[in-house]
């Protein structure tokens, strides 16, 4: 199985293994260091690891176009209560 790394600009990069694509703090629109928009991004899945808006992002219009699921990391506490919320709103965007 061949893997695929990508480096999109600032926080964002993407992952791509055995047919599918994890995109990491999918942050697009307003980043000048972007290589492309959020319209032209897939994913499969969304990780997200803080709620800080630069690693958010996109993350809520990229999920509901793609049907993408979120999620996040876990390696800092202080970071928790927002990525929660951030996650939370993903996956209401998605079922509804």
């Amino acid at each position: 199985m061949s893997i695929k790394f990508l480096w999109y600009g600032h926080a964002a990069l993407g992952l791509e293994a055995g047919g599918k694509r994890l995109l990491i703090d999918p942050f697009f629109s307003g980043n000048p260091a972007a290589s492309l928009r959020p319209d032209e991004v897939t994913a499969d899945y969304i990780l997200i690891s803080h709620g800080h808006g630069d690693h958010v992002g996109d993350a809520v219009a990229i999920a509901k176009r793609t049907g993408a699921t979120g999620s996040r990391l876990k390696a800092s506490k202080r970071h928790t209560p927002s990525t929660s919320a951030a996650v939370f709103i993903i996956r209401s965007v998605i079922s509804n």
